[in-house]
């Protein structure tokens, strides 16, 4: 609870400082480093998730369009996903099968 609050006091003491900033301009580049992850749905499958981390690179093509909310400008942006991580356990993978420890023959 104390570090939510503490999360929650540090975004409103720097809203002012982020609503200053006059966000990107025509003919600007931004990069960005993203990752993102997961587990299975609720009912799937258990004890499978997923994470993955990319690269963005945009170019910001215009300049601002629009009125009120749907105010905002152009930009084409590529994405590169070098890691894309899935975990699963061996008795829920498709690839890994658990090997019979039965009698073996021998020709």
């Amino acid at each position: 609870m104390r570090i939510s609050a503490a999360i929650l006091l540090a975004v409103l003491v720097h809203a002012p400082e982020a609503r200053t900033q006059s966000g990107p301009e025509k003919g600007g580049r931004e990069l960005q480093l993203w990752t993102g992850g997961g587990h299975s749905v609720s009912g799937g499958t258990s004890d499978s998730g997923a994470w993955n981390l990319g690269v963005r690179y945009g170019w910001v093509l215009t300049g601002p369009h629009g009125a009120g909310f749907l105010r905002g400008r152009f930009e084409y942006a590529v994405d590169l996903v070098p890691i894309f991580r899935g975990f699963q356990t061996a008795r829920n993978s498709p690839w890994i099968r658990p090997q019979s420890h039965g009698a073996q023959m021998e020709l």
